[in-house]
């Protein structure tokens, strides 16, 4: 997602169809386990000073989101690499560590133990010149498939966008995917010296954010990217996480007014289904979606380990109100799920604030953004969002169209006063 969409609230008018796909903003759940764990190496990145605690609103800086991640100043925005490994959370997200606008994309990071309280990390893989850091994924390798660790210390392995510039690898403003690695939980990154390991031929300049899901019958990973300005999400497979090759486009349904970004493909239970499991591909759109500007839609249908196929899925060209949304509000984008979770009938995820989420000021005075407190009143900062609503399990499949079942978190006034991290408890039906 390159831009900071500004959109006005249209309510839905369409109930979503026969299922509803989990996941909104951070946490949903029952989804594809990730496996017991599972390419040569070159470049540190990332540091090891020590972290700070999340920033909270004080009176110098009122419109800080009390139950939003933010970073202490300047601009973030998609969530990446969202990962749970050796008791920790990571949530690392686009950041630019140089001002408080889009650019010099890097990667951002922030730690918790339990998705309340947020601790801000160094920058865990800064952007440069000739290749710019975008959205993508973390895999805890703890079989060592890739060889990019040992037995007794496997790698978390992220799959990452290069978007290049002058002296890149490949032509400028050429995007494509390239894999990092960390032998310290986290806390530094080296990148592969066989970077990048996909891309396309000729090279595109919207071939981006990779999401990694295992799949279980075939013992091998699945990659899903975009090629946003054509609106094709193109799967991928791999056994180590370096070589990957391709399975099948899945396009021709759904919104398609805009850039599709940050594709994901689920697995999850259908309730009441007898065990009955169901996949899911969620997908972000910029512009057009439900309430103007960008959104979220998913489709429901089945993988069998090369083609998803969508059931029911809106055509090309219906009304909004056809597909199935996420969200039907301004502040959701680019959400994905928490790989290396060890419950597996659990899954959670988080997205991106984009809205009045990002802006919450407009609210009462119709413009503005809330300062960062470390810089000037007039800097904007982003937000990722973190507000619960959640499915637990897909509603049972029905031939007729029910209301989808919502649930949203209720989140404690004492909590969010002393930290400006995610408040979360348990849901309860809205």
């Amino acid at each position: 997602m390159l831009h900071s969409p500004q959109r006005p609230f249209r309510p839905a008018r369409k109930a979503a169809l026969a299922v509803v796909a989990a996941v909104i903003a951070m946490f949903a759940s029952s989804c594809t386990p990730t496996p017991d764990a599972s390419p040569s190496a070159g470049g540190t990145t990332g540091g090891t000073a020590v972290g700070m605690a999340a920033p909270a609103p004080s009176e110098s800086d009122p419109w800080r989101p009390a139950a939003h991640l933010t970073a202490s100043q300047n601009w973030i925005n998609d969530p990446n690499g969202l990962v749970y490994e050796n008791g920790t959370y990571h949530a690392f997200y686009q950041h630019n560590p140089h001002g408080n606008f889009w650019g010099d994309m890097s990667w951002g990071h922030s730690t918790s133990t339990d998705l309340v309280h947020w601790t801000q990390k160094p920058v865990a893989m800064e952007g440069s010149a000739s290749e710019e850091i975008f959205s993508g994924a973390i895999v805890p390798d703890t079989k060592n498939a890739s060889g990019l660790g040992s037995a007794e210390n496997p790698p978390l392995v992220a799959l990452y966008t290069s978007s290049y510039g002058d002296g890149g690898a490949l032509p400028k403003g050429s995007q494509a995917q390239s894999v990092a690695y960390s032998l310290d939980h986290g806390t530094s990154w080296t990148k592969y010296k066989g970077n990048p390991v996909l891309s396309l031929q000729p090279a595109s300049n919207n071939f981006r954010d990779p999401k990694i899901t295992w799949y279980e019958p075939g013992k091998y990973w699945v990659m899903t990217t975009v090629v946003a300005d054509a609106q094709v999400v193109k799967l991928f497979k791999s056994t180590d996480l370096l070589h990957w090759t391709f399975l099948s486009d899945f396009s021709g349904v759904g919104a398609q007014g805009g850039l599709w970004e940050v594709p994901e493909l689920l697995q999850m239970d259908v309730d009441g289904g007898n065990g009955l499991k169901k996949w899911v591909m969620i997908l972000s759109i910029n512009p057009g979606g439900i309430a103007g500007g960008s959104g979220m839609q998913y489709f429901v249908g089945n993988f069998d380990g090369t083609r998803f196929t969508a059931e029911n899925a809106a055509k090309p060209g219906d009304p909004l109100t056809e597909s199935q949304w996420l969200d039907h509000g301004a502040d959701f984008y680019a959400a994905n799920t928490i790989t290396g979770l060890l419950e597996e009938s659990r899954c959670f995820s988080a997205g991106w604030g984009t809205g009045t989420m990002r802006n919450p000021s407009r609210a009462r005075h119709g413009a503005g953004q809330w300062p960062s407190p470390a810089s000037s009143p007039s800097q904007p900062q982003e937000a990722v969002s973190s507000s619960i609503r959640a499915s637990p399990r897909l509603p049972r499949m029905r031939s007729r169209t029910p209301r989808p079942v919502k649930y949203m978190a209720k989140t404690s006034p004492s909590p969010i006063q002393r930290n400006p991290s995610a408040a979360i408890s348990e849901p309860e039906p809205s």
